[in-house]
């Protein structure tokens, strides 16, 4: 699935949108207002587009490719203007592929993020590091009778188990703890031959042990810092830090 989607990306041949520039513009937002240190408004200094060269710029491409959060939505808010404007790409014919480095969720559990925003949006076409760590131990050829330990989410175990692989871990092994004494013997899975570590909002000394017995990792986001809309969170680099590679 994944190298006949790649293939169909790449072998998208140039088309010429019947897109006019009146309707695409309409659906983007004047440019913000920057707010200066005495509290008042300033106009910011970038400028839209003009007519011509946006529609230069939706001629050049074939695809379009969408963040999400922050983009499309900001946590469960659809951000205005957004279906107008993937409407208008999807009329005159472009390819339309949404990405997320945010493994909690399967590219299933997204399509439904979508659908409950009103927004009408195929698994096909959604691209998340969920899934992308399953087709990467997939082309690996990673050995069947091989588990896979999951320092992670939901959205991670899904899709492994969708691509046919044994997994463990996940939000499960949050419950679980670790006796810290002396000569306490850590029992482990030895046909565990894969760790995957992203976002986990369950982490704990039980799932880094797990994920230091001498397996090779994979690291599905390294960001500094995950930022929801009203704080910041512990990021997903500061768990692989403590999962040696």
């Amino acid at each position: 699935m994944f190298a006949t989607r790649t293939a169909a990306l790449r072998s998208l041949r140039a088309r010429r949108s019947s897109l006019t520039s009146h309707s695409f513009l309409s659906s983007l937002p004047p440019p913000a207002a920057m707010t200066t240190a005495n509290g008042t408004k300033s106009p910011s200094t970038s400028q839209p587009l003009l007519p011509q060269a946006a529609q230069s710029l939706v001629d050049s491409v074939d695809a379009f490719l969408f963040d999400c959060d922050g983009v499309i939505w900001k946590g469960d808010k659809l951000i205005e203007g957004v279906p107008h404007a993937l409407q208008a790409l999807r009329s005159s014919g472009k390819k339309l592929v949404f990405v997320t480095n945010n493994s909690t969720k399967s590219r299933k559990q997204y399509a439904r993020k979508f659908t409950s925003l009103g927004l009408d949006v195929s698994e096909e076409e959604i691209f998340s590091s969920s899934f992308a760590a399953a087709m990467f131990l997939k082309l690996r050829n990673f050995p069947r009778e091989k588990k896979v330990y999951v320092i992670g989410e939901e959205g991670i175990l899904e899709e492994l188990k969708q691509a046919g692989f044994s997994c463990l871990g996940g939000p499960e092994d949050g419950k679980k703890k670790v006796e810290l004494k002396t000569n306490f013997w850590f029992e482990h899975d030895k046909s565990v031959g894969a760790v995957v570590v992203g976002l986990d909002q369950y982490i704990n000394y039980y799932k880094l042990q797990c994920g230091m017995h001498g397996c090779s990792s994979m690291w599905i986001n390294t960001e500094g810092a995950y930022r929801s809309w009203k704080t910041i969170n512990l990021p997903d680099g500061f768990l692989v830090r403590k999962v040696p590679n």
